[in-house]
């Protein structure tokens, strides 16, 4: 990414470095990156992940407005249901992860 970075512009930087951040789970990263983009399905994702659940939802309405999808509008309530228990339980939220489970090939014994 680093060669190539003179060459690309910085939208186009940015999207890949938030891609990449969310693809490793590095939420928080990733909406850094792209918060100064319009909205869209990533960019709620990352936010919603990141816990900034109004930027998550202003992403999804303003998606919602130029097309209305049975997705998004169960993505938004997702979204309003996280943001409210993140409000009644004082911030702290359930424990999420991810898990990337990887076998190496067994040698013959």
């Amino acid at each position: 990414m680093d060669g190539l970075s003179e060459t690309l512009d910085q939208p186009t930087r940015s999207r890949m470095r938030a891609a990449i951040a969310l693809r490793q789970g590095e939420y928080r990263r990733a909406f850094d990156e792209m918060k100064g983009s319009g909205p869209s399905r990533r960019l709620a994702f990352g936010a919603a992940r990141a816990g900034e659940f109004a930027r998550a939802s202003e992403s999804i309405e303003a998606l919602l407005k130029e097309e209305p999808a049975p997705a998004l509008e169960t993505a938004l309530r997702r979204v309003y249901r996280e943001m409210l228990t993140a409000e009644l339980m004082g911030g702290s939220r359930r424990l999420t992860a991810e898990t990337v489970l990887t076998f190496k090939e067994r040698e013959a014994a």
